[in-house]
């Protein structure tokens, strides 16, 4: 297998919750407007996705051990995606509340067992060395 594939589809998920993180932080005017709300109420959608997002953190290695790394990590992309369409289609504040806190969890799943692709026992360290350098942490 391509270990520039590993490292693009590694990394992919860390690239999509980062510019969901900065959409979330930008949105309290818009979701003030539009679910009318106070710009109080609209923040607390950024709160409910930051706090769910390192609620998952720690506890993601050991979700991936026990269901496995690679379905715990699909699960989480699927969780995220589902999540990010909820978040956009919410008809009040408190759906809006309760999908913030599922896509943060999904979103802190990927991110922090995204890289793990490219870090694994894929291919040979020496075919995966420059293309794990893509994400640092590993």
């Amino acid at each position: 297998m391509n270990p520039w594939l590993i490292a693009f589809t590694g990394t992919l998920p860390t690239l999509i919750t980062i510019v969901d993180t900065s959409i979330v932080n930008v949105s309290p005017d818009h979701i003030r407007k539009s679910l009318s709300a106070t710009y109080d109420e609209s923040t607390y959608a950024i709160t409910a996705y930051l706090v769910s997002n390192a609620i998952i953190i720690p506890m993601a290695v050991w979700f991936s051990r026990l269901i496995g790394r690679k379905k715990f990590l699909v699960w989480s992309i699927v969780l995220f995606s589902m999540s990010s369409f909820l978040c956009g289609s919410v008809w009040c504040l408190q759906s809006l509340l309760f999908f913030s806190i599922v896509q943060g969890l999904g979103g802190g799943a990927a991110w922090c067992r995204s890289p793990n692709p490219s870090c694994s026992k894929v291919s040979p360290v020496e075919k995966t060395a420059w293309p794990s350098s893509a994400w640092v942490p590993c």
